[in-house]
């Protein structure tokens, strides 16, 4: 660089040009590292934001950037084991009895940061397996021996399978292995009528041999069974968290 005077000739300039910010090394503390403001930008896609782009007096801590988001231990959670007993024709209130236990779990985890949540055994997840003629229910009794809370739902018909679940609650009931609850809806879509046959030989087979009077409830529609489960579903998962205090007696059918 030179600079033209009136007086003297051409001269060297005495300060020395200055180099550009990139490449001036430069000492940074340890643990940290420096990045450009173009890599910055691609970085955070942001041109204004003053805080996302520093000066360049001022070192960028990259690890700002980059940290990892802070993890919530949950530690261990109690599990209420509950299993939907029905028919493959009511598969569509099976699917929406598992939707309300997502939304309950949710509830209890995420807003009120209960330790409990409900584990449902689906046999549609289960994975293909051979099986010896004659115990084709053996994994659906299994889990009823695991569950505390059984809700069957019987459509037209009663399901072969679904039956034996039903009869096998009652039975572990009367031998007092653990506490234990069922609830038992009635779904008629066609018009009511004073004898419903399928229901009434289980309800009338579950009397005559364990001595239990089964009290159910019917449902028109799937908004209506929604309805209804939701309202034995969310104050019993309640009570079972501790979170409000009713008898769990009251919620049993």
């Amino acid at each position: 660089m030179y600079r033209q005077s009136s007086r003297q000739p051409l001269t060297p300039c005495k300060h020395p040009p200055v180099l550009s910010e990139q490449a001036t090394p430069r000492s940074e503390p340890a643990g940290r590292r420096s990045i450009s403001r173009r890599q910055l930008r691609l970085l955070t896609f942001d041109r204004g934001d003053e805080r996302l782009n520093p000066s360049a007096s001022e070192p960028w801590d990259a690890s700002k950037l980059l940290a990892p988001a802070p993890v919530t231990g949950l530690g261990t959670l109690a599990q209420i084991q509950v299993l939907v007993s029905a028919a493959d024709e009511e598969h569509r209130l099976r699917k929406i009895a598992s939707e309300a236990f997502v939304r309950i779990n949710h509830m209890l985890v995420q807003v009120y940061n209960a330790r409990i949540l409900l584990n449902e055994w689906n046999y549609q997840l289960d994975p293909a397996r051979e099986v010896r003629p004659g115990h084709l229910a053996d994994r659906s009794l299994q889990a009823v021996e695991r569950s505390e809370l059984v809700i069957a739902i019987v459509g037209r018909s009663v399901g072969q399978i679904a039956k034996q679940e039903v009869l096998h609650h009652y039975k572990l009931k009367g031998l007092g292995l653990a506490p234990r609850t069922l609830w038992l809806f009635a779904h008629k879509p066609r018009p009511r009528t004073a004898h419903y046959l399928p229901l009434a030989d289980l309800v009338k087979e579950v009397k005559e041999s364990y001595g239990e009077e089964i009290v159910y409830k019917e449902v028109g529609s799937e908004l209506d069974f929604q309805a209804s489960l939701m309202l034995q579903l969310l104050p019993y998962a309640l009570a079972r968290a501790g979170l409000v205090s009713i008898p769990l007696e009251g919620l049993a059918q």
